[in-house]
């Protein structure tokens, strides 16, 4: 792990900022900063940039010269993103149980023993909110791993330079949260079509998962063909 200096203009305000940001290699610190809104101007290693500062033949940069882009080759796999759904994916859940409280409640004044229904709904929430914590999304550097379970667990991965096309489905309360669904379509053959439901600022997901895509197959040679 290294700290690269990423230099770049925020998309929010079109500021000029200055980040530095842990990660394996420049690829990956470029990634991140763009996961945090930043168009990327340059990305050098902070330790070269310190010791070319301190070299006394070292000629001074020019202020608009851009910063040397490193990219480590081979380039090591790390983590982009990890998250899991966002608890709205189970809101119909809730309301429906936070209105069977309700009407527990209401004719619990009237006939108490129906109060022993309440922690019954309780534990429906509790088991919902945990099966929805028990489904993680990971995007590598190199792959999308979607894992599954809590006593039992089920994997899958599908490597980026298998993903050939994205949709991005948002509703109009899903916009209002800073939500959505990110759907790939993928030439692998188990895995045709992956769906990352009620996933936290899914557009920058999308982006970040399209250009390691179209980064992978560069790296590996592979291109696209379409076949009618």
């Amino acid at each position: 792990m290294a700290e690269f200096i990423v230099r770049g203009v925020e998309r929010a305000s079109e500021k000029d900022t200055t980040l530095v940001i842990d990660a394996d290699t420049a690829a990956n610190a470029k990634v991140k900063a763009e996961l945090r809104g930043v168009i990327v101007t340059s990305v050098v290693d902070r330790d070269e940039e310190e010791a070319g500062g301190r070299a006394g033949g070292a000629a001074p940069r020019s202020g608009g010269e851009p910063d040397r882009l490193i990219d480590a080759q081979p380039v090591t796999e790390g983590d982009l993103w990890a998250a899991t759904p966002s608890q709205w994916i189970a809101f119909k859940t809730y309301a429906v149980c936070a209105f069977v409280a309700f009407v527990i409640v209401v004719v619990g004044f009237f006939f108490w023993p129906l109060l022993i229904l309440l922690p019954i709904v309780g534990l429906v929430c509790a088991v919902q909110y945990v099966l929805v914590g028990a489904v993680r999304y990971q995007v590598s550097s190199e792959r999308l791993t979607i894992t599954r379970g809590l006593l039992s667990k089920h994997i899958d991965e599908v490597e980026l330079f298998r993903v050939k096309d994205s949709e991005l489905h948002q509703s109009f309360i899903s916009r209002l949260v800073g939500i959505g669904d990110v759907i790939l379509q993928t030439t692998d053959a188990t895995t045709p079509v992956v769906e990352m439901c009620c996933i936290a600022s899914p557009d920058e997901v999308r982006e970040t998962i399209r250009k390691q895509s179209h980064e992978q197959r560069r790296r590996r040679g592979v291109r696209e063909i379409d076949v009618e």
